[in-house]
């Protein structure tokens, strides 16, 4: 069931490269809340998104699924992105009374511009020249909570230029919540600085490896689903 609701490959556009870390929570829950799917946009685009549904088990994963498909299809008819996500909250409003949502829903295409909406999702961070850093996104609120609004627009969108070279790093809150040994947490200063120290031209599978890798052998059982999807910048898009 779990592979069926993770897209089966990553997806393939000039001038960028993918990879994905995905972990369900405990050794005997194999279906996670966490999601990532993508998809092409009607204008030849791409979109991708990555999520966490509060909870565990089919029930998150079934809502996962419902905003992923929902919207996909919000964008084929046409909506931009802060749009379709409006819409879409309004659509799932049962069944979000129960549960919240934060993802991370991204757009590029072969050049180098990246435009981004957090959800109430954790920032992405962008790995460039030796240096990591969180990228500024508007804090929009949890999905589900449109009514904490206060009259600002739903879902502000930013864009980040992203260089050749350059690795955007997006994941759940399971990775930055995971446990360490002496009791601190993965995100209180470990991410950053696994990420300081990424060499120039690594690749993004390299990074996801390096990541799983350092979950391994320094946490414990996962309390959390965990999702990691690693973007690059790679240089190879035809000249404009």
């Amino acid at each position: 069931m779990q592979r069926a609701l993770l897209p089966s490959h990553l997806p393939d556009i000039p001038g960028w490269s993918f990879a994905t870390l995905y972990q369900p929570a405990g050794a005997d829950l194999l279906v996670g809340g966490d999601f990532y799917d993508w998809f092409r946009r009607p204008d030849g685009g791409l979109a991708l998104l990555i999520g966490d549904v509060s909870g565990k088990g089919s029930l998150a994963a079934a809502l996962g699924m419902s905003i992923r498909k929902g919207l996909k299809a919000l964008a084929y008819a046409g909506l931009e992105m802060e749009d379709a996500i409006t819409t879409l909250e309004v659509a799932l409003e049962e069944e979000l009374s129960s549960t919240l949502v934060s993802f991370i829903y991204v757009e590029l295409d072969a050049g180098p511009d990246v435009r981004l909406v957090s959800v109430g999702h954790p920032p992405p961070w962008l790995v460039h020249a030796g240096q990591a850093e969180e990228i500024p996104l508007h804090p929009n609120p949890l999905f589900g909570l449109r009514d904490a609004l206060g009259g600002r627009p739903r879902s502000q969108v930013s864009t980040v230029t992203v260089s050749d070279g350059d690795l955007v790093l997006l994941f759940s809150d399971g990775l930055t919540e995971a446990r360490l040994p002496d009791g601190r947490q993965f995100g209180e200063g470990v991410l950053q600085s696994m990420l300081a120290e990424v060499a120039p031209g690594t690749r993004p599978w390299e990074l996801a490896l390096s990541l799983g890798r350092g979950l391994e052998a320094a946490v414990e059982a996962l309390h959390d689903d965990l999702v990691v999807v690693v973007l690059g910048r790679d240089g190879s898009a035809p000249a404009p």
